[in-house]
């Protein structure tokens, strides 16, 4: 015969992490505890509110796969090099009473691809009317390419090399010095780093990439000394572990983010449902026929009402938090099918022989189910609430797929609503989807684990003799 199953809640944790279910459980989940855990260290402060505010992420490159990437391409695919006011050398000069401020940065691009966007900025501090700017780039090959010539005010200016169309003249003015024609399209990230005249603007030859050492130069003239801080930045088409979206974000930001809410939002669901079916469950069937049969008919209208419909009716009305959110999902999961396994328990538990001893010394029968039913039932519990904290998980992703979750934290669903609407996937954005796709399975696989590993010891059927 087999061993009686463990009572206590120790006694159950311990045998269930004998299990190798259990310990792939426990390991799978305490990856995303400490994923969770790393998000102080790892996160910027006010992330949330970074998150949504699109303008913060412009340092960043937009619909750059993972850095991991290049390992199973065999391409040196390119980094953001980012040259901020710290990596500008800065010289003056003054000549009949006009300053000349030259700030020089120097980088190496080695890489076997082109950037994707080019990017210069300068923030300056003038007190008066505006002062002229030049931006030169100087190539490997000694080409020296003026960029910008104009001028500008004070505050931090932006010059979009990629998309600006002043400054592409430039660039293509370049172009026709050395090739006699002008490219239907200018490609600024791709001419400015291409080996031969010929193949300017041909961003398929890709072993046409100009390696080596680059200049960048901001040369201020003014009639008086002003301070500016300058900023060159040369995207890449690689960044960091989970890549970024359309929207410059760090997506393993995110994903680090989605991790604790999550597993709060599931597991307190969870519990809380569990215990709220279990306790209703088993004082039906304790207190007697009609309140046994009061609460199987809740029992069995919440079972056939529409759960997802009704709240993906409640957010298009109201506005919700990821808390609101819980609330309503545990409101319409006060009464389930653990309320009707927690009944049948009950019958079974009522018959016991120390049932029928507490009842001798006159003890209540609210005593009896608080002190003798609930506590045999317990152990079945645990199954339960990791058996259904993937059911929550995924009712959150997919309410915040629709758009329909917390509009403010960001969270896995959101994560892939986000990549749906830009079409990710038809676009080839495969890493948008994958990862927060993949963390949620996992999570769900981590709970599913865990359910079994429990049910092995509580149920004598899986039992091992």
């Amino acid at each position: 015969m087999g061993t009686p199953p463990p009572t206590g809640i120790k006694q159950i944790l311990k045998e269930a992490l004998k299990t190798k279910t259990g310990m792939a459980a426990v390991i799978i989940l305490g990856m995303m505890i400490l994923m969770s855990a790393s998000i102080p260290f790892y996160s910027p402060v006010n992330f949330v509110k970074r998150w949504n505010d699109l303008k913060s992420w412009y340092e960043y490159p937009s619909l750059a796969a993972p850095v991991w990437v290049k390992w199973f391409t065999g391409t040196n695919l390119p980094e953001t090099i980012d040259l901020t006011s710290k990596h500008f050398r800065v010289t003056e000069e003054e000549i009949s009473g006009h300053y000349i401020t030259t700030y020089t940065a120097y980088f190496r691009y080695t890489y076997d691809d082109y950037p994707s966007e080019l990017k210069a900025l300068i923030k300056t501090d003038i007190k008066g009317k505006p002062v002229r700017l030049n931006i030169i780039f100087i190539r490997p090959d000694g080409e020296e390419i003026n960029l910008f010539n104009g001028l500008v005010s004070s505050g931090q200016t932006t010059f979009d090399i990629s998309l600006d169309p002043k400054l592409q003249k430039n660039i293509a003015r370049f172009v026709y010095e050395k090739t006699g024609t002008v490219p239907e399209v200018i490609r600024p990230e791709i001419i400015l780093f291409s080996k031969s005249p010929s193949k300017y603007g041909n961003e398929a030859a890709s072993s046409n990439v100009l390696r080596g050492r680059y200049i960048v130069k901001f040369q201020v003239l003014s009639d008086k000394k002003i301070s500016a801080e300058p900023r060159f930045i040369v995207y890449g088409k690689v960044y960091g572990f989970a890549g970024t979206d359309l929207y410059r974000r760090d997506l393993w930001l995110g994903i680090l983010w989605g991790a604790p809410v999550a597993l709060a939002f599931g597991t307190v669901a969870a519990i809380a449902t569990a215990l709220l079916q279990v306790i209703i469950g088993a004082a039906g069937a304790w207190f007697g026929p009609k309140w046994d049969e009061l609460v199987q008919r809740i029992a069995d209208f919440f079972l056939i009402i529409p759960v997802l419909p009704i709240l993906i009716l409640i957010s298009v009305i109201y506005k919700v938090t990821i808390w609101s959110l819980l609330g309503w999902v545990i409101v319409f999961s006060v009464v389930g099918v653990s309320s009707k396994i927690a009944r049948s328990i009950t019958f079974q538990i009522r018959e016991e022989q120390y049932i029928e001893a507490a009842k001798t010394y006159g003890a209540s029968k609210t005593r009896m189910l608080f002190y003798y039913v609930i506590p045999r039932i317990m152990p079945f519990t645990f199954a339960l609430v990791a058996l259904n904290v993937p059911t929550y998980i995924f009712l959150e992703a997919s309410l915040s797929f629709l758009g329909l979750g917390d509009p403010e934290l960001p969270t896995w669903g959101r994560i892939l609503g986000d990549a749906y609407s830009a079409g990710a996937l038809y676009q080839g954005y495969w890493w948008w989807v994958i990862l927060p796709a993949f963390m949620i399975m996992l999570v769900s696989l981590g709970f599913t684990l865990l359910s079994y590993a429990f049910d092995k010891i509580v149920n004598p059927r899986l039992r091992e003799e």
